[in-house]
């Protein structure tokens, strides 16, 4: 599990599976080999519907600090404890902005990544669920779980400024373009919400990603 970690998995390929090769075809085939199920949280919260109303900036201390606070979290997230012992990472029993000064060292990234995954799931209602080593796939635990129904947000690892994603255990296929709007030279003060509202009365859907090319372009 990563948040948007493309990078990351190039470099644990690279370093302990085999040198990376020179297609995606090739990398794609050999990391599913090695890891059969590859989950990028950032994929999730851009891709579920309710999580993304939900969760508006994406970016791994914001999902975590927002899935720490708001009510329909609460409601339903998993109690994570940590060893007494790490004394470091106390900050991460409380979704304080002190945490914020923590962010970046890879541990505590890490932490924040599996702590977000857990809450998404548990949102999503992914609970009691195990992996099957010897199917290499996902059971569900638990009678009436819903893991699979959500199964198509696996094995995809988020684009930076892409409306696309690299799937791992298939084929890529070619997003369509037809609806992309591409808007430049707009104040830099401009934020996210402001360019969905302003493009949601253009085209008539509140359901618009906003991929950032630099400050005044998207």
């Amino acid at each position: 599990i990563g948040h948007n970690c493309l990078q990351d998995f190039c470099h644990l390929y690279g370093k302990f599976v085999r040198p990376l090769p020179a297609t995606l075809e090739e990398f794609r085939d050999g990391f599913h080999e090695a890891f059969p199920m590859a989950i990028d949280s950032k994929m999730i919260f851009e891709n579920n519907r309710q999580l993304r109303a939900l969760v508006p900036n994406h970016a791994l201390g914001p999902c975590y600090e927002t899935t720490g606070r708001q009510a329909v979290f609460l409601r339903t997230n998993p109690e994570i404890r940590l060893d007494e012992a790490s004394s470091r990472y106390k900050l991460a029993k409380s979704d304080t902005k002190g945490s914020q000064a923590l962010e970046h060292e890879a541990g505590y990234d890490a932490l924040m990544t599996g702590v977000i995954f857990g809450r998404a799931a548990a949102a999503m209602g992914m609970t009691g669920c195990v992996w099957d080593s010897s199917l290499r796939t996902w059971s569900s635990a638990v009678a009436g779980t819903s893991f699979e129904a959500h199964t198509e947000l696996f094995n995809k690892l988020y684009l930076m400024r892409l409306s696309e994603s690299i799937d791992l255990a298939q084929p890529n296929v070619e997003a369509e373009r037809a609806l992309v709007v591409r808007l430049c030279n707009f104040p830099k003060k401009t934020g996210t919400g402001h360019l969905r509202r302003v493009l949601s009365q253009r085209i008539g859907t509140r359901d618009i990603r906003v991929i950032w090319d630099n400050d005044t372009s998207v």
